[in-house]
């Protein structure tokens, strides 16, 4: 699944700030899951991310290095 845009979470967060909308409500209302919704104004809180304005989606992780060789 490829991550969300930039623009996308950035209409999310001015949308929670302009109408104040609860988290259920904004998860409904953009079809997202609640704790994409958390996590994204979690971070928008943290200090960096308000100076920085960077909103870019965190490196997802892979699989671990095969124990064994072929």
């Amino acid at each position: 699944m490829e991550p969300y845009s930039v623009d996308f979470r950035k209409k999310i967060i001015e949308i929670q700030e302009q109408e104040l909308l609860s988290i259920r409500k904004l998860a409904q209302g953009f079809h997202v899951a609640k704790s994409f919704v958390q996590k994204l104004l979690q971070r928008y809180r943290e200090k960096r991310y308000r100076e920085t304005g960077n909103f870019e989606p965190q490196f997802q992780g892979g699989s671990p290095p095969a124990k064994l060789q072929k």
